[in-house]
């Protein structure tokens, strides 16, 4: 029934199975990789900010290095070498504008040079050139504070300090223009090596902020660019925040990443929440921050993982595809084998069953023509001299000797006939049954391992009448010798053991009759699936049979 079952729907179930060894492992996967996924959106995410900053980096580098030449240049000019005095001075003056054009002849001309340069560099906000004797110029004009000397000014202290080195001083605030500067400065020296002044160009925060604020990570996305020592210089998010230190914003909660590495680290920030990552440039030691919206972040990091699933998902649609026109074929294959297995065991049924029909009719007729030869026989046989020399006596004796020969061929065919076809009943053998049946032959059953219960055999009481049989005509033929039986249980399954001896066996020189007790035998092997087998040492004969039961 449940082979029907299997047949009736084997396209089902080898699509079932296809899609079982696909679909398991290939969502397995699916499942076990979204970590990995996760982690490659967000490090892709931290490559996509390390290749902007990276541009941001050179790109400022290339600026300052271009600011650092051409203070090198103006360092070397004639004007600025010979402006080490005759340049006015406002420290003992109010707070006014400067006017560089009413002064002497060489200010006038510095004046003139610094605006050509100005003019040709928008970037630069200022350039300027203090000397010694406290005396200023700077481009572009503008009011200058009460007093200024421009020799404790921090662009001039670091200019002094730097030993003839382009050198770039720390952020400060002017309130002249109410801005925060960024200074490359140099100490001018004439060609004797006595300090003439410092020159220098400066760039606002306003500026940098305005270069950071062009590159967009992602929308709602922030940079930050953060001195050494902690102070702000720029910050696109909110520009407020320009030149103070980093613990004095927010409350001190962004003072660690000046002093920590963060990865797409999550910090709160006006009650928004930040992806944090920084970079620091070793060109410009400066450190660059960025903020971007955590949930942008996400939001990537979900769309990877829905066009996997969704690759997963259209992998398995196919395979589904694929799987049941895969089934579908083999399915055909096998059911068409099915038919003609079926068609050629009904066929197989029907040859036997005629087969065993026309043995058991010819073995019928036989057995009735060879019992009228035998009892004709038998009757000569009562009429004959006793005389040894009687040749008509010896003639009807080996007639009815050969009869008798070939009656057990005949009775030996029956048996096989009965042991492929015979009754339909499955009814087995219980070991009382075998038993006795053993006993009527003078053969003692032993037992061996656990098989102490008289429960049923695995042999067809059918079968074991005919077996019987045979053991009880082999046993008439045997000459000194015997049959024992053993029954025994090995890891329990139970199985018959069968050993014949004998000295010599009655007719062994006829090949004919000992070819019929093997073929009876090894009958009941091919039924049950035992072993046969037989040794001849000089005069001695052994076969031992096993078959399961």
């Amino acid at each position: 029934m449940k082979a029907e079952f299997f047949i009736k729907h084997i396209k089902l179930f080898l699509t079932l199975i296809i899609l079982a060894a696909v679909t398991i492992p290939l969502l397995s996967l699916a499942l076990s990789s979204m970590d990995f996924i996760r982690e490659q959106a967000k490090r892709a995410f931290q490559n996509q900010f390390n290749g902007e900053v990276k541009q941001i980096d050179r790109g400022f580098s290339l600026y300052f290095n271009k600011i650092e030449n051409d203070v090198e240049y103006f360092a070397g000019n004639g004007l600025v070498l010979n402006a080490g005095s005759d340049i006015q001075t406002y420290m003992e003056s109010e707070y006014r504008q400067m006017e560089p054009e009413e002064g002497s002849s060489l200010e006038k001309r510095l004046y003139s040079l610094f605006e050509d340069y100005g003019k040709t560099h928008e970037n630069v906000s200022y350039i300027y050139f203090g000397n010694y004797e406290g005396g200023y110029v700077q481009w572009p004009k503008g009011p200058v504070v009460a007093n200024y000397d421009p020799r404790i000014r921090p662009w001039f202290v670091t200019g002094k300090n730097a030993r003839g080195k382009v050198v770039r001083a720390d952020a400060y605030y002017w309130v002249g223009d109410d801005t925060t500067i960024v200074s490359t400065v140099k100490r001018v020296s004439d060609a004797e090596g006595r300090p003439v002044g410092v020159i220098g160009i400066d760039v606002t925060l306003d500026q940098l902020t305005s270069m950071l604020d062009s590159v967009k990570l992602a929308p709602g996305s922030a940079m930050m660019l953060i001195e050494q020592n902690g102070r702000v210089i720029a910050d696109t998010r909110n520009k407020d925040n320009n030149f103070k230190f980093i613990h004095e914003i927010e409350k001190g909660r962004l003072a660690s990443i000046n002093y920590r590495d963060y990865n797409l680290e999550v910090l709160s920030i006006d009650g928004i929440e930040y992806m944090v990552s920084n970079y620091d440039s070793l060109e410009l030691g400066w450190r660059f921050v960025s903020f971007v919206p955590a949930h942008i972040v996400e939001d990537r990091v979900k769309q990877a993982v829905d066009e996997f699933m969704l690759i997963t998902l259209s992998s398995i649609l196919s395979f589904v595809l694929i799987s049941f026109i895969v089934a579908s074929v083999i399915s055909r294959t096998i059911s068409h084998y099915i038919r003609q297995v079926e068609f050629h065991q009904k066929e197989t049924e029907k040859l036997a069953a005629t087969r065993s029909h026309f043995l058991k009719n010819v073995s019928h007729l036989l057995r009735t023509s060879l019992n009228h030869i035998h009892g004709y026989c038998q009757y000569l046989l009562t009429r004959t001299s006793k005389d040894a020399d009687d040749k008509e006596a010896l003639a009807v004796q080996r007639i009815f000797d050969s009869s008798n020969t070939l009656k057990q061929h005949i009775d030996d065919i029956y048996t096989l006939v009965e042991l492929e076809t015979g009754s339909p009943s499955l009814e087995m053998a219980s070991l009382q049954s075998f038993r006795a049946a053993m006993s009527q032959v003078d053969i003692q059953v032993d037992f061996a391992g656990n098989v102490i219960d008289e429960g049923s055999l695995s042999i067809e009481s059918r079968h074991l009448e005919v077996l019987v049989s045979t053991l009880e005509r082999i046993k008439n033929q045997l000459v000194k010798g015997g049959i024992s039986c053993l029954i025994e249980a090995n890891s329990g399954q139970r199985q018959l053991l069968i050993n014949i001896e004998s000295m010599s066996l009655i007719g062994m020189s006829d090949t004919q009759n000992r070819d019929s007790k093997e073929l009876l035998l090894n009958g009941f092997v091919d039924l049950y699936g035992g072993a046969y087998e037989e040794k001849t040492e000089k005069d001695r004969v052994s076969i031992l049979v096993t078959i399961p039961c």
